[in-house]
């Protein structure tokens, strides 16, 4: 499908992270370092509710710990996500919400609005 190779769909296909995440707490003035790595999974074709083919893509996560290699700590099943990908689009759907990753044809400069499908809100700041 055009544009897929943006965005591949093939079962069985993977993409490992690296995370690095810093908390801070603006009461206690602390920062607490997080890092962990996600793997995320295509699993298996099926039909969504709404009757539209779709893929189950699983996240998986593993937490970092300095006296082990990555290599030695067993991934555990985060949550599972699902993806509907067509002419026109790709959509995610992730703790409930759908977004729109990307649309087709891809090309310079265009833009979307990735929370269309959602109730997402997003605050934005006033200065001054």
């Amino acid at each position: 499908m055009l544009g897929l190779d943006y965005y591949p769909t093939k079962i069985g296909k993977f993409v490992v992270y690296d995370v690095d995440s810093t908390v801070y707490n603006d009461l206690s003035l602390d920062t607490v370092s997080y890092k962990y790595r996600i793997k995320e999974r295509l699993v298996e074709n099926f039909t969504d509710n709404e009757g539209m083919q779709a893929i189950r893509l699983e996240r998986f996560i593993k937490m970092y710990n300095p006296n082990k290699p990555y290599d030695s700590i067993a991934y555990t099943i985060k949550e599972a996500w699902m993806i509907n990908a067509d002419d026109k689009k790709v959509q995610v759907v992730e703790s409930n919400l759908r977004y729109t990753k990307l649309i087709f044809p891809v090309s310079k400069n265009a833009t979307w609005d990735g929370n269309a499908n959602n109730n997402y809100i997003i605050k934005q700041g006033v200065n001054g």
